[in-house]
């Protein structure tokens, strides 16, 4: 009886385990052999990162540090980054990113994918981002919701050839918003 309590509770906290991971499934234009740089926040677990060949690397930061720079080779064309339930930074700059799968990364708060080439991002299920910048992307749309992002503070949407020709949000705790070079010809932002 012993024994399969004590199995009983190690399935249970491999599943709570599981169910809190965070994951980032990315895909890139970048060569095979291309050096790439993430930053994420630093977690006393660290990263692991399978850089498109199966294989998984895992990355952890130094004591006291509060941000893991994450550098790999590129193996293949979808890269991905797991890491615990405390994942809440993940920075992607210039990494030639086509698309970014974040379903599975609701803890995010700050999300910087500034100059690469996604097309659609899904920020939906992500309750507690407050900064998020897809700045110099080819973004033709995203829908932001204040009843599904009600915490967002910073969001800098410029330079993406949007197709939707106007822009509304409503929240009070918006600071910051960056629209410049879009083709918006209204802008509606209540509270």
């Amino acid at each position: 009886m012993k024994k399969l309590f004590l199995t009983v509770s190690a399935l249970c906290l491999a599943v709570t385990a599981m169910a809190e991971a965070q994951k980032l499934t990315m895909t890139t234009s970048k060569a095979v052999g291309t050096e790439l740089t993430f930053l994420v926040n630093a977690t006393r677990s660290g990263v692991t990162v399978d850089w498109g060949d199966g294989a998984v690397q895992t990355y952890t930061a130094e004591k006291n540090s509060g941000v893991l720079e994450v550098k790999g080779t590129v193996k293949g064309g979808t890269i991905v980054l797991t890491a615990p339930k405390y994942l809440t930074l993940f920075a992607a700059e210039n990494a030639g990113l086509t698309s970014v799968d974040l379903s599975e990364a609701s803890e995010l708060v700050s999300l910087y994918l500034q100059h690469n080439d996604i097309e659609t991002l899904n920020v939906a299920n992500m309750a507690v981002l407050r900064d998020l910048n897809v700045c110099d992307n080819q973004l033709q749309s995203i829908t932001l919701n204040a009843s599904k992002n009600p915490l967002l503070e910073n969001v800098d949407l410029s330079d993406n050839p949007m197709t939707a020709t106007s822009f509304n949000y409503s929240t009070s705790n918006l600071r910051y918003l960056n629209l410049g070079g879009l083709n918006y010809s209204s802008v509606s932002l209540t509270k």
